[in-house]
């Protein structure tokens, strides 16, 4: 990805659950991010609708309790905040905190990333910034490249250094394709070959 690309958008919040009858919703900062919401703020929200405004307005926001209570146009009733829950809601970098527009969840990019069930993955080589979220390029000698999505059910609680561990959801690797490819090898050194014998 090129260094002179940087989306516009920025994840700023995640919808966490619903709260009354009236179409409000209980709003989580994320993790590392300070609050920013605010009143007749513009944001969108990631899955978009497949019917309806892409973007919304923050109409009103008030804490109860420690929880942040948003009510965004055109959700006016419990069945359109139900079919928020869970959504990530994004703002244009312009318009939040300068803090907020440079941050980074964290600097990823040369650490080791080990799967709870595969073992080691490889390293982060890239960091892509999309809408919904940053998705890691991680590359290793065993499984090559795999796209990483960092999300809650990935990535599991980022420390600032050292291994990152994750549970990669089915589909990021080929474990059919690595487990022939692991036999082929073994076969061709148990014949008298080597595993490098090929290369150049």
């Amino acid at each position: 990805m090129s260094e002179s690309f940087v989306t516009p958008f920025i994840n700023v919040a995640r919808v966490t659950r619903t709260h009354g009858r009236n179409g409000e919703v209980v709003v989580a900062e994320l993790d590392g991010l300070p609050f920013c919401l605010r009143e007749g703020m513009r944001v969108w929200l990631t899955p978009p609708a497949l019917r309806g405004p892409h973007d919304r307005t923050v109409e009103s926001l008030r804490f109860s309790g420690g929880a942040a209570l948003v009510g965004l146009s055109g959700v006016d009733d419990l069945s359109e905040a139900q079919e928020l829950v869970g959504d990530l809601i994004l703002a244009l970098r312009e318009d939040v905190p300068e803090a907020v527009a440079a941050h980074r969840v964290h600097d990823a990019v040369g650490r080791r990333v080990v799967d709870v069930a595969r073992g080691e993955v490889g390293v982060v080589e890239e960091v892509m910034e999309l809408p919904a979220n940053d998705v890691w390029v991680v590359r290793g000698p065993r499984f090559g490249e795999v796209l990483v999505p960092v999300i809650d059910d990935v990535v599991h609680d980022l420390a600032e250094t050292g291994d990152i561990s994750v549970t990669l959801l089915p589909g990021l690797i080929d474990d059919a394709a690595v487990a022939a490819g692991a036999h082929d090898e073994g076969r061709h050194v148990r014949e008298g070959g080597s595993p490098h014998a090929d290369a150049r």
